[in-house]
């Protein structure tokens, strides 16, 4: 049996999220951006994350379904 623990999810999005926070804020002070144009910034790299997260849903569903699809624990008409 694996008895390695898993980092609880939470804790990885917090940490992840601290990480790139400080990245930014570092990039910022060197380039100095002022902070209505970092938001600016920030939101545009938002719309491309999600763009992103729509592309894998489209691919990861399009593998399911040549798969032959998920199952929802609903039984198939037969």
């Amino acid at each position: 049996m694996n008895n390695e623990k898993v980092m609880p999810l939470g804790v990885i999005l917090d940490d992840t999220k601290d990480e790139i926070t400080k990245e930014i804020i570092k990039i910022q002070k060197k380039r100095g951006i002022p902070s209505y144009l970092l938001d600016f910034i920030v939101s545009g790299i938002l719309a491309d994350i999600r763009d992103l997260k729509s592309r894998e849903y489209v691919a990861e569903m399009t593998k399911e379904e040549e798969n032959g699809g998920y199952n929802a624990g609903l039984e198939k008409d037969t």
